[in-house]
């Protein structure tokens, strides 16, 4: 075999690689992009809200609240809601336009899958009241 053909087929092979490179980087980049726009989304929504982006469940201790033993008043928790108060609540919000700030950041955790305890943590907001955000969204999820 010639010199220049070994030259030619390497050359071909380095080609070939490089493109195989270059689009592989160009659609993990595509994929970073999308979950870049979608987290700047989402920061976009807690600030809005006023809270701070949550911190990753796993990540977060569950002694980083304070308790009653430090001195932290805790806020009583509010009553429970019949389902009679719950519609009465759901159709005022919908009348208003647009559901509670609260209110979303509940039913998107909720799909997330996280329990009432862990969106109270993350909401900060007392359990009594995300089970009662949960149950909300619940009913609001049966009358659409």
């Amino acid at each position: 075999m010639d010199l220049q053909y070994v030259n030619f087929f390497a050359v071909a092979v380095l080609a070939a690689v490089i493109g195989v490179t270059l689009i592989v980087v160009h659609l993990s980049q595509r994929k970073l992009r999308a979950e870049l726009t979608q987290l700047r989304e989402e920061l976009a929504l807690w600030q809005k809200a006023g809270l701070h982006a949550p911190r990753a469940v796993a990540a977060a201790e569950p002694d980083a609240r304070p308790s009653q033993a430090q001195g932290a008043p805790m806020a009583p928790a509010p009553q429970p809601l019949s389902e009679e108060q719950i519609r009465e609540r759901l159709q005022q919000a919908a009348g208003a336009g647009e559901a509670p700030e609260r209110y979303r950041h509940v039913v998107t955790l909720a799909d997330k899958g996280l329990a009432p305890e862990e969106i109270a943590r993350v909401l900060q907001v007392s359990s009594a009241e995300a089970q009662q955000l949960v149950r909300l969204a619940e009913v609001g999820r049966k009358k659409s």
